[in-house]
């Protein structure tokens, strides 16, 4: 003879009201970007902008994220702490005493970065000054015939991501060219 109730299974509405939690809490992930960069390059800007010769501390460090990228001063502590010691571990940055210095891999990296930066702002004055071509080509397009339209967009846009590929593939390469005959 059985004792007490029976046990529940899941029924098609239970699983129903759960799949919407999962996909309303993934939907809110995407749709919040970050104000500021990767704790790894605040670091390692920081470090650069502080130039201390014998490695900044990770309060002046601290002090200097917050001042540029208003971060919670709570989350900023616990994270750049996690984020020294994964650069510490990637022998971007090395630590002397209470002090952390760039080593020659986060030197590097810090000049990627600024590369980077100079590429996507290069990209944002190249896009407002297509931004008044592109505003007079619908026009012309409503003009011309729909066959050349097309043809138009496919030329304007494979050149672009080509300029961009080859501008961030040379530069490691150069990096590693200048690098090797130095040491010998």
């Amino acid at each position: 003879m059985p004792r007490g109730p029976a046990p529940k299974t899941k029924t098609a509405a239970a699983t129903k009201k759960a799949a919407p939690k999962t996909k309303a809490a993934a939907s809110k992930k995407a749709a919040v970007p970050s104000s500021h960069p990767k704790y790894e390059e605040m670091i390692i800007k920081s470090l650069a902008d502080l130039k201390d010769r014998n490695g900044s501390s990770s309060q002046a460090i601290n002090k200097h994220i917050n001042a540029v990228w208003k971060i919670d001063e709570k989350v900023l502590k616990v994270q750049v702490r996690l984020a020294l010691k994964r650069a510490e571990d990637a022998k971007l940055v090395e630590k002397v005493r209470a002090s952390y210095k760039l080593t020659a891999l986060g030197k590097a990296r810090r000049e990627a970065i600024s590369k980077e930066e100079k590429a996507k702002k290069k990209a944002e004055e190249r896009g407002r000054s297509k931004s008044p071509a592109r505003s007079k080509s619908p026009a012309k397009k409503a003009a011309s015939k729909s066959k050349t339209a097309p043809k138009k967009k496919a030329t304007s846009k494979s050149p672009a991501p080509k300029k961009k590929a080859t501008s961030k593939s040379p530069a490691p390469k150069k990096k590693a060219t200048s690098k090797s005959p130095a040491p010998k």
